[in-house]
């Protein structure tokens, strides 16, 4: 009687502690994913690059300017319909002086361009804010990770690296604060890797580590190491695609990857930066949407 009683707790004590591995492995999953924007998002800050296509505008108005009662007009179909139908210029004449004065919000899709984005002053203030908050964050990862027995020496390097983009950025270093951060992101697959995470997740963030070595040397007109990592970049793709499952189910989209990475090596004739980074652009949003 006692041994069936002693198995059916150690079964127990083993579900109970594969359901903890499972949500530790989840949360650590989660960790990746915000250091994955994080870190991104600090190296396109670089450059004032905006991965979305657009932004929303909202600016006040008020309705006794000239150009504000035209705009008015123009988004308010109810008063426009009116005054199709013949309402009188005195009745319109009457609404506009009850209105005069009044102040009203306008909204609207404005394009950001990389070659209209004249913008090129970095914002330090944010930078350093946001590399604070990453090593914070960083302190909550570690603890998962030892959980989860992620090589002891990756997490050091990790650490290492964090250290020396945060003095990159204290010293508002650009050069330098792009390398180290290309260089941190590119733990992360070897994170994934080492907790046998999703295959696809795992090559999708080798090729975003490729494209962000080519942003770095790109901005160091290193053209032929830029050129180098889009090949990286390309072969990671192929591999993608040789997953059947994953190209039925995303084929349009790793289809779009593979064709502007393909631009994008183009574009390496022109030396231009500016050229560049409106394809890396292009290629970080389809990788962001996978």
């Amino acid at each position: 009687m006692i041994l069936p009683i002693c198995l059916i707790i150690i079964s127990l004590t083993g579900c109970t502690n594969k359901n903890n591995e499972d949500k530790t492995k989840e949360k650590f999953l989660e960790e990746i994913g915000y250091l994955d924007t994080k870190i991104v998002d600090m190296l396109n800050a670089l450059d004032n690059i905006i991965l979305e296509n657009v932004e929303i505008i909202k600016k006040e108005v008020k309705l006794d300017d000239k150009n504000a009662k035209a705009e008015d007009n123009t988004v308010n179909s109810e008063e426009s319909e009116k005054q199709k139908d013949g309402q009188s210029q005195n009745d319109n004449s009457n609404s506009n002086s009850k209105e005069e004065g009044k102040k009203i919000d306008v909204s609207g899709i404005s394009y950001v361009g990389v070659l209209e984005n004249t913008d090129k002053k970095i914002d330090w203030s944010k930078m350093k804010r946001d590399i604070e908050i990453v090593s914070k964050f960083w302190k909550i990862v570690i603890l998962d990770s030892n959980k989860l027995n992620q090589n002891s020496q990756n997490i050091y390097n990790f650490s290492n690296t964090l250290n020396r983009s945060m003095m990159a950025i204290k010293d508002e270093d650009k050069s330098k604060t792009m390398s180290e951060l290309s260089i941190l992101y590119n733990y992360l697959p070897t994170f994934l890797e080492e907790i046998s995470a999703n295959e696809e997740d795992i090559i999708v963030k080798k090729i975003k580590s490729n494209v962000i070595f080519a942003y770095y040397y790109a901005n160091e007109n290193d053209w032929e190491k830029t050129k180098q990592e889009t090949l990286k970049a390309e072969q990671e793709i192929l591999e993608l695609m040789k997953k059947i499952d994953i190209m039925k189910a995303k084929e349009r989209k790793i289809n779009s990857i593979y064709i502007g990475v393909k631009e994008l090596q183009n574009s390496l004739s022109t030396q231009d930066i500016e050229i560049f980074n409106i394809y890396y652009r292009y290629i970080m949003e389809i990788l962001n949407s996978l």
